[in-house]
C-alpha cells in the first residue's frame, strides 16, 4: 500500500464505536423481534402471500360465505359495501369524447357521447349485459362488490354472443371454480400457481377454470371434471392486493372473523340462559328417595316429571323438598362485552361501530358527521377500485364490439381512440350539514378555488345534465307564462 494511500485511510475512515460497558451485547435490537415468554406466540418467519393464501384460501373463503348467510352483523357489513360502493343506481358512464383545439382546449363531442351513453344505457338493462338475462347492469356491479367482499376476490368473463345486439355479455364465474389446487411449472418460464398461468414477469396470461362447481354433488362426478384454459383477455379477476406478488385475494372479513364467531356463539348462549332464566324450573327430591306420587307423567325419555300452570302455588306433602334451579343470566355484563366486540369487528370490517351496529347511542353531532366523513373516504378508495378493475375494462370491451358491429349511431369504428374517453360518477351521499355544506360550496366557487363541475360531482350529477335541466325548467316556465325566480328581468 503506498503512503498516500495509507495516509487517506487513516484519514478517513469511520471511528469504531466501542459498545457501552454497562450495554448488554445482544444480537437483535429491534424489541418486537426479541424472543421472550411475551412474544412466544408471535411469528419469525414470513411466507410469501401467495403461500399464505394457498394455506388458507379454502377455509377463510368457506367460514366468510357461513358468516354471510347466518350472522346478523356479517350480512349488514355486505349490505354496507353494497349499498355504499354501488347504491341503487350503480357507476354511472359519463363520456368525455372530443377534439383539441389550436388553443389546447378540448371540445366535446356532444352527439357522439350523447349516442355512446344511450346505448351504453341500452346495453345495461336487464336480459342484455348478463348472459343468464337476470339482471341488470347496476345488478352486476353489486353483485361484483359482494362477491369480491365476502369472497376476497370476484371473475367475470367476458363472452362475445352474436345474439346480443351488441355483441358483448357478461358471465360470472364462482371463485370456488379458479381451483387454487391447480399449481405446475411449463416450459419457457411459464407456471401455474393457484389456476392461474403466469408469464415470467407475473402477469396472468390465462385462467384453467373448472367446467363444474367442486362443491355441486348433485350434478358432477370427479371424472367430469375438467379445466378450460381461458386466455386473460376474456377474464375480468379482481381482488384488493395487500403485498407485492400477490395472485388470489381473500375475504375482507378475514380479520373479524374469529371474533364474529365468539360473539354470534355468545349472543346464542345469552338467548338461551335468558329463555331458561325466565321459565323457572326445579327439581322435587324425597327423603326415600321416591318421588312418584308427585309425578304427572314421564317425558320423552322416561324420567318422571310434573307440569305446574302459571301463578299457581301447591303444598308438598310431608317428606318432600322442592330445590329451585334459577340459573343467573348475566344481564350487567352483556352490552358492554357486546359493543367491545363489535368495535373491534367494525375495525376489522374498516367501518365506523355507529354504523355497524346500528347504534346512535351517546354519540354528538360533530363526532358522528367525522365518523361519516372517514368512512365515505374509504366507501369512495373502493369504488375507485371497482372503476379500475371493472367498468373502465368492461367498457372497453363493449365499446370495440358495438363500433365494430355499427350498433351505436353511425359512429365510426376508426375513431375508436377518441370514443374511448369514460369517466365514471360512483354513487355520492347527501350533504352531512347541507346548509352549512352549501354555503361552504357557494365560498368555493366565489373565490375560485372550487367549480361547479367539481361540486356536482360530488353530489353524483353531471353538471351538463344539471344545466340542460334547467334551461328546459326556465324554457318551460316561460311557456306558461311563469318566470323562474332566478331569471334577470329584461330591459327594453
Amino acid at each position: 500500500m503506498s503512503a498516500a494511500l495509507e495516509w487517506f485511510r487513516r484519514t478517513f475512515a469511520a471511528p469504531s464505536m466501542p459498545e457501552p460497558a454497562h450495554a448488554e451485547k445482544r444480537a437483535i435490537d429491534y424489541a418486537a423481534a426479541m424472543n421472550s415468554r411475551l412474544t412466544a406466540g408471535m411469528s419469525n418467519y414470513s411466507l410469501s402471500a401467495n403461500q399464505e393464501i394457498y394455506r388458507s384460501l379454502r377455509a377463510l373463503r368457506a367460514r366468510s360465505r357461513e358468516l354471510a348467510r347466518d350472522n346478523a352483523h356479517a350480512k349488514k357489513f355486505l349490505q354496507m359495501v353494497e349499498t355504499n360502493v354501488i347504491g341503487p343506481d350503480g357507476i354511472i358512464l359519463q363520456n368525455k369524447s372530443g377534439d383539441y383545439q389550436g388553443d389546447g382546449t378540448l371540445k366535446l363531442d356532444m352527439l357522439a357521447n350523447n349516442l355512446i351513453e344511450r346505448n351504453w344505457r341500452e346495453w345495461g338493462k336487464r336480459g342484455t349485459c348478463e348472459i343468464t338475462g337476470k339482471m341488470s347492469l347496476p345488478a352486476v356491479q353489486r353483485l361484483y362488490v359482494r362477491t369480491m367482499a365476502r369472497d376476497g376476490e370476484v371473475l367475470l368473463r367476458l363472452v362475445r354472443d352474436k345474439r346480443n345486439r351488441y355483441g358483448l355479455t357478461v358471465q360470472f364465474i364462482d371463485s370456488d371454480r379458479l381451483d387454487e389446487r391447480y399449481n405446475d411449472t411449463l416450459p419457457d418460464g411459464v407456471i401455474i400457481r393457484m389456476g392461474i398461468e403466469l408469464n415470467r414477469d407475473g402477469k396472468p396470461i390465462a385462467y384453467h377454470i373448472l367446467n363444474q362447481h367442486p362443491g355441486d354433488w348433485m350434478s358432477r362426478t370427479d371424472a367430469q371434471m375438467q379445466r378450460e384454459r381461458v386466455p386473460a383477455e376474456e377474464i375480468i379477476h379482481d381482488f384488493i392486493c395487500d403485498r407485492p406478488e400477490q395472485i388470489r385475494g381473500v375475504p375482507w372479513m378475514h380479520a373479524a372473523m374469529l371474533r364474529l364467531s365468539h360473539l354470534g356463539a355468545f349472543d346464542e348462549a345469552a338467548i338461551i340462559a335468558a329463555r331458561i332464566g325466565a321459565a323457572k324450573m326445579g327439581f322435587f327430591t324425597a327423603e326415600d328417595g321416591d318421588i312418584s306420587g308427585l309425578a304427572d307423567g314421564e317425558d320423552a325419555t322416561g324420567e318422571l316429571m310434573t307440569e305446574v300452570d302459571p301463578g299457581m302455588f301447591g303444598v308438598l306433602p310431608k317428606g318432600y323438598d322442592f330445590k329451585a334451579f334459577d340459573p343467573k343470566y348475566p344481564e350487567a355484563n352483556y352490552d358492554g362485552f357486546t359493543k367491545a366486540c363489535l368495535r373491534g369487528i367494525a375495525s376489522g370490517f374498516g367501518v365506523s361501530y355507529n354504523s355497524l351496529a346500528s347504534d346512535l347511542e351517546g354519540v354528538s353531532y360533530s363526532s358522528i358527521r367525522q365518523g361519516v366523513l372517514d368512512e365515505r373516504d374509504a366507501w369512495k378508495t373502493i369504488q375507485s377500485s371497482v372503476v379500475d378493475g371493472l367498468m373502465t375494462r368492461l367498457f372497453s370491451a363493449w365499446l370495440e364490439i358495438a363500433l365494430l358491429r355499427g350498433a351505436v349511431g353511425n359512429l365510426p369504428a376508426s375513431k375508436l381512440s377518441k370514443f374511448r374517453a369514460d369517466t365514471w360518477q360512483p354513487r355520492r351521499w347527501q350533504w352531512v350539514d347541507p346548509k352549512n355544506d352549501i354555503e361552504s360550496a357557494a365560498l368555493s366557487v366565489e373565490l375560485g378555488v372550487k367549480s361547479r363541475r367539481q361540486i356536482a360531482a360530488e353530489q353524483g350529477d353531471d353538471l351538463d345534465e344539471v344545466l340542460l335541466e334547467l334551461q328546459q325548467e326556465q324554457e318551460r316556465m316561460r311557456a306558461l307564462g311563469l318566470v323562474p325566480e332566478n331569471a334577470t328581468p329584461q330591459t327594453e
